[in-house]
This record gives C-alpha cells, sequence and structure tokens, in this order.
C-alpha cells in the first residue's frame, strides 16, 4: 500500500519490488547518484517517479541552494 519507496544507495530495489509496489507513486532513491540506470528505466516504465538525494541525504546540498535562490531573489528586486 506503499505511495513512496525509499531505496538507501539505490542498490537495493529490484524489478519483482517494483511490481509489488502497486501503489507507489514515487520511488526515492537515498544516494549520490543512479547507480543502476536499468532499473531506473523500470521503474520509470511503470509510471512510478524516480528522484535521487546527492550529497549526505541531501541536507547540506539543500541548504546551499536555498540560501543561493534567496540571494538571487533579493538582488534581483533590486
Amino acid at each position: 500500500d506503499a505511495e513512496v519507496v525509499i531505496d538507501l544507495g539505490g542498490d537495493i530495489g529490484t524489478p519483482e519490488m517494483v511490481d509489488a509496489a502497486v501503489k507507489a507513486k514515487l520511488w526515492q532513491i537515498l544516494g549520490m547518484g543512479i547507480n543502476r540506470p536499468e532499473l531506473v528505466r523500470y521503474i520509470s516504465g511503470k509510471g512510478i517517479a524516480v528522484a535521487n538525494c546527492p550529497g549526505h541525504l541531501s541536507s547540506d546540498a539543500l541548504a546551499d541552494c536555498a540560501v543561493m535562490l534567496m540571494l538571487m531573489l533579493v538582488s534581483y528586486a533590486e
């Protein structure tokens, strides 16, 4: 019944798991990149969105991007 699957590192998921996740809308990979592009294509082919989190669970990268966006918006508005 899960709508979101969290795949630690992107190496845990299998096509059988994707087939079992009939209600899934998002397959979230917690890792630096996509190690298994064939699985990503398989997941996408089932109509499930796939996303990854670069960085250590992306907290530092997300904070950096948020501050950069705020600075860009402030300087753009002036």
